[in-house]
């Protein structure tokens, strides 16, 4: 085969692997920005917060999972507290890991229970 048919076979790969790896961490980011309005609107939580960190959720996650779980224990441990701090019980519904990237996205490490 030519030489530059291969090299621009390889070009056209290695651009289509960029952009589905973009729309991934894109569809992702939306669903934990979906999941943060339905949170906001269904319990009052997050309303008046600023974000502290703006970190992607794909790259919070791999993190947190992979490189370093250890840095990231005490946003595990603090999932409940924005329930707590609204008085909310046990009867919300929430998942894991998008509550432990809101957690990490709006309080300060500071501020949490170790």
């Amino acid at each position: 085969m030519n030489k530059s048919i291969i090299v621009s076979f390889l070009k056209i790969t290695v651009k289509s692997v960029i952009i589905i790896i973009f729309l991934i961490i894109l569809f992702f980011q939306y669903k934990a920005e979906s999941y943060l309005s339905k949170q906001k609107n269904t319990y009052g939580i997050f309303v008046k917060q600023k974000r502290v960190n703006y970190l992607p959720f794909i790259m919070f996650y791999i993190d947190a999972k992979v490189f370093s779980p250890e840095k990231y224990s005490v946003y595990w441990c603090n999932i409940h507290l924005p329930y707590e701090e609204k008085q909310i019980n046990n009867d919300y519904m929430f998942n894991i890991e998008f509550g432990t990237y809101y957690v990490y996205s709006f309080y300060d490490v500071s501020s949490l229970k170790k």
